[in-house]
């Protein structure tokens, strides 16, 4: 496709382009056809940089082109670049005292046995944590030093699911 078998609405001297939410989704997910002259040019479009700059930064004859073709595909627009999705807010899930008490000694327990005095600095960080989301923290580290211990590297898997387990109680 060319410049001059774009349709009218397609501006081709529109001097900053940014991605659209497709073209963010097409850079992660390679899910399109795109020649490596368009990734390339959707890779570099970011809302900041003119036309003039992304030509100097790839050498293209036809950024013209590829631009239009990445615009008529949605992956692009003129303008500024789409503004972020709002965060997602994951409600506070407020666990009983004991279930959190039930799974801080799961996890002490089982770093005393396995780690030994190699976990005092990851026993501090599970009794230091007061809440299900410190918890899950502190999981993260506790499972993996588990895993990497000789002594609980069988059992790592079953102690994580025992802790999910405690968890769900709530």
């Amino acid at each position: 496709m060319t410049a001059a078998t774009l349709p009218a609405a397609v501006s081709v001297h529109s001097p900053i382009y940014a991605k659209t939410s497709a073209g963010t989704r097409e850079v992660a997910e390679r899910s399109r056809r795109l020649s490596a002259l368009q990734r390339r040019v959707l890779i570099l479009v970011d809302g900041v940089r003119s036309r003039s700059e992304l030509a100097g930064l790839l050498g293209a004859e036809e950024i013209d082109t590829v631009l239009a073709e990445l615009r008529l595909a949605g992956l692009i627009s003129d303008g500024s670049p789409q503004p972020a999705p709002p965060p997602v807010v994951r409600p506070v899930v407020e666990v009983a005292p004991a279930i959190l008490h039930d799974a801080r000694q799961l996890m002490q327990r089982t770093t005393r046995l396995h780690l030994g005095l190699m976990g005092v600095a990851l026993q501090d960080k599970i009794v230091a944590a007061c809440s299900r989301n410190e918890l899950l923290s502190v999981c993260a580290q506790w499972h993996l030093e588990i895993r990497e211990s000789r002594a609980g590297r069988d059992e790592a898997d079953a102690l994580l699911a025992s802790f999910h387990e405690i968890l769900r109680a709530a």
